[in-house]
């Protein structure tokens, strides 16, 4: 296999921003009392869904259909010249790994949150699992319609989200219901404690807001510290005859913005929202609006969204929307920004499996994003401009100082031999400001089974290799050669875990005992990474043989005492974790002086066992001992 091809050019300066002067409309939307469901009440009923199983004609009117025709007309490689970073991060580690869901209809659209006490909801198209991974147990599981079923809606549900909020230790689930103007619903819930079957307040919202004969499709969410905010496109009735050519152009109409008051809907009461509309640039609406999330934490009270030109074969205009304030805040705003990256992006061909087949890479929207020290880190699908053949690729972008100078930098991340696809984003920071990220995603060839890699992102030391975290025991087939390798997949940081980040993936699974749903299918793999920086078994970096380190006594019940020397007055955090990674107490980030120093701390709050104890400094780690309390 070829050695990773890494596209990196150097930022520049241009005139690489603006400001448009449309401006945005809002109405104030009232959403009633919830239902209150307890996931041990419900009942697995019919489970009734319909999907279809044809693979898209190119010659067909359909969205998908002129994404097969354009991308038979991607451009010659550009031939950007291969850049590598000054130095390779080290791969980041699997610390958890286990089979998720799996179903036999398409696409296997992955999302899944993970709360700080260990419980996991993982979502596909069809269902939903609950998960505690603190005692390996599975909690629950049922489709996404028997989920909802007290709302009443019969249409079929599709296109799952769920997010996890630290600060209110909640869950949020969305999905959508119908896709016609008359059945469409967007199914919001919230968790009523920080216990996935402790119960869910759910609440439909309209998915002809406006009532203007649209419908919803594509959710995103996002989450600052007092709202909730859901995005989604508004589209019309697929209602035009085949004689109108590339009908799919006439049905989206919008992108919209929900703004939701997340502590009513925690709560169980009547929710406050706030829906935002006519968001365009040039007269011309802003297509698929990704919210940007927090790094290490939520934001706030300002929310940063992203769009780009996802359908052209090649551009460099990213969209950074902002809205200015919490719901009733006087003088609220959308605002619409553009700026240009220093490398383009591109329409990605579509990935190559076993037997000619092909699996969709979708357009190159946008598809994940956060916000940490003045900077957004977003990902999306494109073309890898240096591979001989045509083949997907992520591209991953930074915006520095957003919505003031909006400068881009971009990289391409790519592989001779592979082709990438529906990247994820998530920070691994340690530490507030770190310039660290894993970036999750799913990896096909023509010898290659439907698989799930990443890599680690320093910002100092830029990427590691590629690291497969699932590799695919067969090609997926349904309906045809040309199949749905999903719309998205699932990231998120593990909050009182820093340097982790769950995540949730589609591979090819062989299947037996079960003749009608064949011998393959689309299933989901779950695991947990650490970023290298931040391990256990991180080693301990190299330091003058002045700096010596004791510690003792070990084991002890009482008082510990650490002395260490450093050859120069630095920045020292003292932290205890526990064997699974997880801070316990950060008991110094301070100032310490040149030649000896000495630490004591009380192990009385402990429970007995093992815990590791690590001194960091600008220069790395410098002790990282196992204690003992008995």
């Amino acid at each position: 296999m070829k050695a990773l091809g890494w596209v990196i050019l150097c930022c520049f300066s241009l005139l690489a921003f603006g400001q448009n002067s449309n401006s945005s409309k809002s109405v104030m939307i009232g959403v009633g009392k919830p239902v209150l469901v307890k996931p041990a009440d419900l009942k697995t009923r019919w489970q009734a869904k319909l999907v279809n199983l044809e693979a898209p004609s190119p010659d067909g009117n359909s969205y998908r259909s002129w994404l097969m025709r354009t991308k038979q007309h991607l451009p010659a490689r550009p031939g950007f010249a291969k850049k590598s970073p000054s130095s390779v991060a080290e791969v980041p580690i699997i610390t958890s790994s286990f089979e998720g869901n799996y179903t036999d209809g398409l696409p296997n659209d992955n999302d899944l949150a993970i709360s700080n006490g260990g419980q996991l909801i993982s979502v596909i198209n069809s269902n939903i699992i609950f998960f505690d991974t603190q005692t390996d147990s599975l909690l629950f599981s049922i489709s996404l319609e028997d989920f909802s079923d007290t709302l009443g809606l019969t249409a079929s549900m599709y296109d799952p989200k769920v997010m996890y909020d630290p600060q209110q230790d909640r869950f949020i689930f969305v999905c959508l219901s119908g896709n016609t103007d008359s059945t469409s619903n967007i199914v919001l819930a919230f968790s009523a404690s920080n216990q996935l079957m402790g119960g869910w307040y759910f609440y439909r919202l309209p998915g002809d807001a406006l009532n203007n004969n649209t419908w919803t499709d594509y959710p995103m969410l996002a989450l600052t510290e007092d709202e909730l905010f859901l995005t989604a496109n508004s589209l019309i009735n697929d209602t035009f005859p085949p004689s109108v050519s590339d009908s799919w152009k006439y049905l989206f109409q919008q992108s919209f913005i929900w703004q939701i008051d997340k502590a009513r809907g925690y709560a169980g009461d009547s929710l406050i929202t706030r829906y935002h509309y006519n968001i365009l640039f040039n007269n011309k609406p802003i297509r698929n609006l990704c919210p940007v999330r927090g790094g290490s934490d939520l934001q706030g009270p300002n929310l940063f969204l992203l769009s780009n030109r996802n359908f052209d074969l090649l551009n460099d205009t990213i969209f950074v929307v902002q809205v200015t304030g919490t719901i009733n805040q006087p003088g609220l705003q959308v605002l619409v920004n553009f700026a240009r990256t220093d490398i383009p992006y591109g329409l990605p061909p579509d990935a190559d499996q076993k037997g000619n087949r092909l699996l969709q890479t979708n357009d190159a929207r946008i598809l994940a994003a956060y916000y940490e020290n003045n900077r957004i880190h977003y990902v999306q699908n494109c073309y890898n401009p240096t591979s001989d053949t045509a083949r997907s690729a992520i591209y991953h972008g930074i915006i520095n100082d957003p919505g003031i100078s909006n400068n881009i930098e971009g990289y391409i991340i790519g592989d001779d031999s592979l082709d990438f696809g529906y990247p994820n984003i998530a920070y691994s920071g340690r530490y507030p400001g770190d310039e660290e990220a894993i970036i999750t995603f799913l990896h096909t060839s023509e010898d290659t089974s439907a698989s799930i890699s990443a890599v680690f992102y320093n910002g100092n030391s830029g990427y590691s290799d590629r690291i497969t975290i699932k590799q695919g025991e067969t090609f997926v087939t349904r309906g045809g050669s040309y199949v749905r390798w999903g719309d998205y997949t699932g990231s998120q940081r593990k909050y009182d875990q820093p340097g982790t980040v769950w995540m949730s993936g589609y591979w090819g699974k062989v299947l037996t005992g079960n003749p009608l749903l064949g011998t393959r299918v689309n299933a989901t793999w779950i695991a947990a990474l650490s970023s290298p920086d931040s391990s256990l078994v991180s080693q301990v970096a190299e330091q003058p043989e002045e700096n010596t380190v004791k510690l003792f006594p070990n084991p002890t019940d009482d008082l510990v005492n650490i002395t260490f020397s450093l050859p120069n007055s630095e920045m020292v955090r003292i932290e205890l974790v526990d064997m699974s990674g997880r801070i316990v107490k950060t008991f110094i980030h301070d100032l310490a002086q040149k030649g000896q120093n000495r630490f004591t701390f009380s192990t009385s709050p402990l429970d007995a066992g093992h815990y590791v104890l690590i001194i960091n400094t600008g220069k790395g780690v410098i002790m990282s001992e196992k204690i003992s309390k008995y």
